[in-house]
């Protein structure tokens, strides 16, 4: 497990256990257990089979880190969530539901997404950009080719 990854895990817990409490009762629907024991389940599973093998991308200076991680706290549910019988659809739908109330609960991000959606051009120039960054951290990390 790359180092940042290791330094950053309260902070991976902290935000796993806010994004996945906007669904605890669902969760717990699902899983027949105490949100609580479901989550330390679930960080379990992600800190010892996910972030060991979790590729470090640039950390807080890329924004795909950010991207990365969450997507992989939503993997490590749905792998869980198998366990226990949760269905793909179930687990989509669970994912939408959390990631919808999680923006709408965070009013500078529901904004950053009103502004977006309002102002598509904006945010490819944004987007742009921030692949840029991307592009040149992809190569000074990996060596990976430039297209």
């Amino acid at each position: 497990m790359h180092q940042y990854y290791k330094d950053k895990a309260p902070k991976l817990k902290k935000f796993m256990t806010e994004t996945f409490s906007y669904i605890a009762a669902d969760i717990e629907n699902e899983f027949h257990k105490p949100f609580d024991e479901v989550i330390e389940e679930v960080w379990q599973f992600y800190y010892e089979e996910i972030l060991k093998v979790l590729p470090y991308i640039g950390g807080d200076s890329v924004s795909g880190t950010f991207n990365l991680t969450g997507a992989t706290l939503q993997i490590a549910l749905a792998e869980v969530g198998k366990q226990y019988g949760m269905s793909i659809e179930t687990w989509g739908k669970l994912m939408v539901k959390s990631t919808e109330l999680y923006f709408k609960n965070h009013f500078f991000k529901s904004m950053s997404m009103k502004i977006v959606l309002k102002y598509p051009s904006l945010a490819n120039m944004a987007m742009k950009k921030s692949a840029q960054k991307n592009r040149k951290n992809a190569l000074a990390q990996y060596g990976m080719p430039d297209i």
